[in-house]
């Protein structure tokens, strides 16, 4: 620690920094426990609502990605200078990746109905394919295997905020990230959100890619309400990094719900077909 530069220790020793790291850590925890327990109980009731819980842990463990830990530094900020400009930049923010993202996903969803991903027999393979990639991705969260996953090593262009004004620029970082296959992806619930995706149809596929988007933009609004008054971007970036194991449970946890709800589904439709 002696070797932090003195204008980046302002709270790297207070209660601040602790507070903001471990609420993080608790809210994370607190999900976990909330979304597994949701999914145990829609499992019985609508497997589709069940799958949405999990794409929002999908998209709550985004937040320790590049492009995570930079918005949330970022934006969140803001609220000590201007509550009214936090609110709006992260509404932007929020509004302009839920676009993008419920585009994409539909897409996606088309693209697999042009496949006959939906037809029933191919179908019931996909969600064993969806089961069986679930289990070897939450295998690579929990650090049992390791490789790395396919994505574009790009981000969005911090310049916008100066160009654009923070707000505008925000909006724009949103529908960036929300288009989810331009940016860095550092877990793998992201890729079982494309192949559900691609099995359930455009509407469907919509929903839960704009669900997993909304799940990215829930640690920014919760960033909003902690302590950081005096907490610069580059130190709440630190912070949010120091808690990397608990967002790959996180991912792990919806990871493992998964083969649950796939292999469910896939029983739902053969039964209806026979």
């Amino acid at each position: 620690m002696t070797n932090v530069p003195l204008h980046e220790r302002s709270i790297l020793h207070s209660g601040e920094a602790a507070a903001v790291r471990n609420q993080f850590k608790i809210a994370t925890y607190m999900l976990i426990c909330a979304s597994v327990a949701a999914i145990g109980a829609l499992v019985a009731v609508d497997l589709t609502s069940a799958a949405l819980v999990a794409a929002t842990l999908f998209g709550w463990s985004e937040v320790d990605g590049l492009c995570g830990t930079s918005h949330v530094g970022t934006l969140s900020p803001l609220r000590v200078l201007s509550k009214r400009m936090w609110v709006k930049s992260v509404s932007a923010y929020t509004a302009g990746g839920l676009a993008t993202a419920a585009c994409v996903g539909m897409s996606v969803g088309a693209v697999g109905q042009l496949a006959q991903f939906g037809h029933p027999y191919i179908s019931v393979l996909m969600y064993a394919l969806v089961s069986v990639v679930s289990l070897g991705l939450a295998a690579r969260e929990l650090n049992l295997i390791q490789f790395p996953l396919p994505q574009i090593h790009r981000q969005t262009h911090k310049a916008w905020a100066s160009e654009f004004g923070v707000a505008k620029a925000a909006g724009m970082w949103g529908c960036h990230i929300g288009l989810a296959f331009a940016t860095v992806v550092q877990h793998g619930g992201f890729y079982v959100v494309v192949l559900l995706a691609a099995v359930l149809g455009p509407s469907k596929g919509g929903l839960l890619f704009a669900t997993y988007w909304f799940g990215r933009t829930l640690p920014m609004w919760f960033a909003g309400t902690l302590p950081i008054d005096r907490c610069t971007a580059p130190e709440l970036n630190r912070l949010l990094l120091e808690n990397r194991a608990v967002y790959r449970h996180a991912a792990a946890a919806g990871l493992l719900c998964i083969p649950i709800i796939a292999l469910l589904l896939g029983v739902e439709v053969a039964v209806t077909t026979d």
